[in-house]
């Protein structure tokens, strides 16, 4: 499940590319406005009794983490798997961290 998940994740060089040319132009053309449209994600603060396992997703910096988590109740936690993609040095050979990328 996991693996395909990932798989189903794949992007090619050029829609990468063309989707940080994209976040570039919304927010380069006004400093004051931002045209990147966000949905709002807050959310109630957890119980600690969920049991689940979740897909997280940390933007950090200069990597992207993908976790597969499985929350036990209780407070407790354990990571299932994870997987660490640099944003900086890639499979695409590209480094999404650098402001002057252009398409």
């Amino acid at each position: 499940m996991y693996k395909d998940i990932l798989k189903s994740l794949t992007v090619s060089p050029e829609k990468v590319l063309s989707i940080a040319s994209a976040f570039k132009s919304a927010l380069s053309n006004r400093p004051d406005v931002c045209g990147l449209k966000l949905l709002d994600s807050t959310c109630t603060r957890p119980a600690g009794e969920e049991q689940a396992e979740v897909l997280a997703l940390d933007f950090g910096g200069t990597n992207l983490r993908l976790l597969l988590i499985r929350l036990k109740g209780n407070r407790t936690y354990g990571v299932l798997k994870e997987h660490i993609i640099s944003l900086k040095h890639n499979r695409w050979g590209i480094d999404l961290t650098d402001a002057s990328i252009d398409s």
